[in-house]
């Protein structure tokens, strides 16, 4: 099977090679609706980012999806949980509730 240079540098970044025949009829079938490699890989740098940060911090972190369903279902899209810099985390509310029942 002829793989594009746009899916092979895709299947290269992402974490798990399996599927790759059933990735690339994904990738063909949703032409037009995936954005453009730079925004895949951002994606993909940034969960990695993530998944690192959770098991560094013994936090529940999901396996990776199969490459074609990381596709089918728009991953990219995802928020990166971990990182946001907005979203109090567990110790902080924790403290405030703590602080609150004094």
């Amino acid at each position: 099977m002829k793989y594009t240079p746009e899916f092979e540098e895709f299947w290269l970044a992402y974490p798990v090679r399996k599927g790759k025949r059933a990735a690339f009829n994904i990738w063909q079938r949703m032409d037009g609706e995936i954005p453009p490699i730079e925004v895949l890989l951002a994606a993909i740098k940034a969960q990695e980012t993530e998944k690192s940060y959770l098991r560094a911090t013994n936090a529940f972190c999901p396996e990776w999806m199969y490459p074609q369903g990381w596709l089918h279902q728009a991953r990219w899209e995802d928020e990166v949980e971990g990182l946001r810099q907005d979203k109090p985390k567990y110790q902080d509310i924790n403290k405030e509730k703590l602080e609150h029942e004094k």
